[in-house]
């Protein structure tokens, strides 16, 4: 079993990764919950859009990562000058092997952002799980904020 760490940037690439990163989550947990992405379903969509957005401007990267021909993990990220926003992972538990192909993910692509040396900061969006923790000590609240151009709106949709 070989490992190989791919890193897409381009913008023409976003469709074909969000597709690849929805099989990865349709192996597991998530597509049995029904909270899978997939290029199809309006998350995908959002993901595909967004993505393709930001690495028009330079500052997005899907990080895919294989054993020999099959992606076992991904990531899909965006940056700035200083850093870079795990927005989701993903990886496929039928091919991990006894590993950890996320974990080993990480270590490969940190490895190369450490010795780019142009970061000073990687952030896993979300909630705080168990393997963050592997990785970090600092954790941080975010809050969401929506705005709305109509004083109607909130109440017409019930979050009045």
């Amino acid at each position: 079993m070989t490992p190989r760490l791919e890193i897409l940037t381009q913008a023409q690439d976003m469709d074909q990764a969000v597709r690849d990163f929805g099989q990865l989550e349709s192996t597991g947990w998530k597509n049995d919950q029904g909270t899978a992405i997939h290029r199809e379903n309006p998350q995908g969509q959002f993901y595909t859009r967004i993505l393709e957005n930001f690495c028009a401007q330079g500052k997005g990267r899907v990080y895919r990562y294989w054993f020999d021909d099959v992606v076992t993990a991904m990531d899909l990220c965006i940056a700035d000058e200083s850093s870079l926003i795990i927005l989701k992972t993903a990886y496929n538990e039928q091919a991990s092997h006894g590993t950890s192909p996320a974990f080993l993910m990480h270590q490969e692509s940190f490895q190369h952002l450490f010795e780019e040396n142009t970061l000073s900061r990687i952030e896993f969006y979300g909630k705080v799980l168990e393997w963050h923790t592997r990785w970090t000590d600092e954790i941080r609240t975010l809050y969401h904020v929506n705005g709305y151009r109509w004083g109607f709106l909130p109440g017409l949709l019930g979050k009045a």
